[in-house]
């Protein structure tokens, strides 16, 4: 799919492409589990959270936002392909929330990365086992990806960035 003259600009919600997930952290035994959303509602996750305190509960959303003129897409798929097939003239925002709390966004301009806003993290190879660890270790990992590996993981799905957490618990739990 090329983008030709036709085309109108669209506003950004047609745009985006948004994953929503769930993340389980137990507490007692340091396993990080997920949950896509896809086709579920949100849940009140302080309700989940006081029906087992044992495990810790966030939420994730991750989105792909196109900037500019691009040309209407019927799925994720032609979404998708629309991004590896314009990889160098891309303009686009990817964010990465975590509990409503932007993580990471990466700004896009002409393919190629132009800024990078990060909640900050730690300047240690290792991260203690807890949540708070985890998640720095998954924010600093996502941070070091360019921005194509990053826009990959994010259309191929909330499975991709979950695979972040698991890695990060297995490395440092």
């Amino acid at each position: 799919m090329t983008l030709n003259t036709n085309d109108v600009e669209r506003n950004s919600k047609e745009n985006t492409l948004t994953y929503n997930g769930l993340i389980i952290f137990d507490k007692t035994t340091k396993e990080t589990k997920a949950v896509n959303l896809k086709n579920s509602p949100v849940p009140d996750i302080t309700i989940l959270a006081q029906e087992n305190p044992n495990l810790q509960y966030h939420l994730m959303k991750s989105e792909v936002e196109l900037l500019g003129i691009v040309p209407i897409f019927n799925n994720d798929e032609e979404f998708t392909d629309y991004i590896v097939e314009n990889k160098s003239v891309i303009n686009a925002n990817v964010t990465l929330y975590l509990d409503h709390e932007v993580i990471n966004i990466v700004q896009i301009t002409n393919g190629g990365i132009s800024q990078i806003v990060s909640s900050g993290g730690s300047e240690d190879s290792d991260y203690p086992c807890t949540y708070d660890g985890i998640r720095t270790c998954v924010d600093e990992g996502i941070h070091d990806q360019n921005w194509y590996q990053m826009v990959l993981c994010i259309s191929e799905g909330f499975g991709c960035v979950v695979e972040w957490y698991i890695n990060c618990t297995i490395d440092n739990c």
